[in-house]
């Protein structure tokens, strides 16, 4: 059964961190699965063979934070700090309604380059941006307007570009700052491996109030007062690669499945249902080659400096609902056709 990664004692925008990115989360570029290593079978070391390797040695020991640190910073990024880390990510968005059956809408491709600063402490900086990008289904280009069938309406498509969106792995998970009295929480994860595949097993389930997107201020993007949302990470790798003393980075294949509440630019309001992603991974070096081109274009054209890892720290780190919410303005209620001009100037409900 999946252990449950215990992240009470943090705040929402600390657990997603620890997640690596993607708004609610991930660099989930970081994340590989148990079914892809079953097709293409388990990564192979590329340098020093290692013939004794476990989850406890001979180089890392994976039920210790200090082996923790080195073992999850060589996966989500680089311990060379002359080089940085690409990872992608990629897959199918679908609404999930009430009493329908599940329907794909637009698919989500992007992805994270990240740099590891080592710290004093032995602890290290995750510096790390990102973007990610709606595609159409039929064509795969990606969006910049949809038409949304379950209200009626094009919409503007706003896409994930999270600058930055940090952690910092230290031997305690961070705590919030206004609960001073908690208690420390071993930076350790929960890695299990069956013959030389080793897994990372990474879930968070959340329910937070929605202080971002209030639905008094935002009625057509705000999911309501609460928000729920699950994000679930499967991370695999070579276990003789882990033990590999020579290797600074890991390569690693994978899964990012999240559940969350309708994207805000979908002007869906409180519509009963909700949105689950299903998509693939894959993270590698500092060569960005292995990314689809329509991604490196678009970012080259659009978004330049996310190309490139941040090179020092800096705040603040912020979910894409947070950028969402500095970066957009609510959107004003549709008027009914056959409505007075008073009652729509006084905010009258949009139709659902």
């Amino acid at each position: 059964m999946t252990k449950e990664l215990d992240l009470t004692h943090l705040d929402r925008r600390t657990a997603m961190q620890a997640m690596g990115g993607i708004g609610l989360a991930s660099s989930a570029a970081l994340v590989a699965s148990a079914h892809s290593a079953q097709a293409e079978g388990a990564l192979e070391a590329t340098t020093n063979e290692v013939t004794n390797a476990s989850l406890t040695g001979p180089y890392v020991d994976l039920k210790t934070p200090q082996g923790n640190i080195t073992g999850f910073g060589r996966t989500i990024g680089d311990l060379d700090e002359s080089k940085q880390k690409f990872g992608y990510y990629g897959g199918a968005v679908m609404a999930v309604m009430p009493d329908k059956k599940v329907q794909p809408i637009f698919e989500f491709h992007g992805f994270s380059v990240t740099r590891m600063q080592a710290q004093e402490d032995g602890s290290w900086k995750k510096l790390l941006r990102e973007v990610g990008y709606y595609t159409d289904l039929k064509t795969g280009e990606i969006m910049e307007e949809w038409y949304n069938p379950f209200i009626d309406e094009k919409v503007k498509v706003v896409p994930v570009a999270n600058d930055p969106f940090n952690f910092h792995l230290q031997e305690t998970f961070p705590k919030l700052e206004f609960v001073k009295d908690a208690p420390d929480i071993p930076f350790v994860l929960d890695w299990r491996n069956i013959g030389d595949a080793l897994t990372l097993h990474m879930d968070v389930h959340l329910r937070y109030p929605n202080m971002m997107l209030n639905p008094q201020k935002w009625p057509r993007e705000s999911s309501g007062p609460w928000v729920i949302a699950s994000e679930m990470f499967r991370t695999q790798l070579s276990l003789k690669d882990m033990q590999n003393e020579d290797l600074t980075t890991l390569e690693s294949r994978g899964s990012w499945n999240r559940v969350t509440p309708w994207l805000p630019w979908m002007f869906m309001g409180q519509a009963p249902g909700h949105i689950l992603y299903a998509c693939e991974t894959l993270s590698k070096g500092d060569d960005p080659s292995f990314i689809p081109e329509q991604l490196l274009r678009y970012t080259e054209a659009n978004y330049p400096k996310f190309m490139e890892a941040p090179t020092e720290w800096y705040e603040p780190s912020l979910s894409s609902i947070e950028n969402y919410a500095r970066e957009q303005t609510p959107a004003p209620l549709p008027v009914k056709e056959d409505a007075p001009a008073e009652a729509a100037s006084e905010g009258a409900p949009a139709p659902e």
